[in-house]
């Protein structure tokens, strides 16, 4: 069953050991159900779930609340950047090709 849950396991950018899954433990049965044909309990997802330090976590897309005076300096910092790394890319190429 770990092998199943960690096919589903998401995990924080900022966090290497803090994981979750947006799947609930009713739905981690029917699904391993349907791919072992071995039945499974919520009782026995939710506590191997528990054992791993896994917990059930919805699914959300953050939109941006809130304004910045700023925002599009920083995005014109970041774009800046892009280019000097691309500019500094491409004279590395010629360089190198060239010898």
């Amino acid at each position: 069953m770990t092998e199943f849950i960690e096919l589903h396991k998401a995990g924080s950018p900022t966090n290497p050991d803090l994981y979750w899954l947006d799947i609930k433990p009713y739905r981690i049965a029917e699904l391993f159900f349907e791919k072992h044909q071995v039945k499974v309990s919520n009782q026995l997802v939710k506590r191997v779930l528990k054992t791993l330090g896994y917990a059930y976590r919805k699914r959300t897309k953050q939109l941006a609340t809130g304004s910045y005076a700023r925002r599009d300096g920083q995005f014109n910092i970041i774009w800046s950047i892009i280019l000097l790394m691309n500019l500094k890319n491409s004279a590395w190429r010629r360089l190198l090709s060239t010898s």
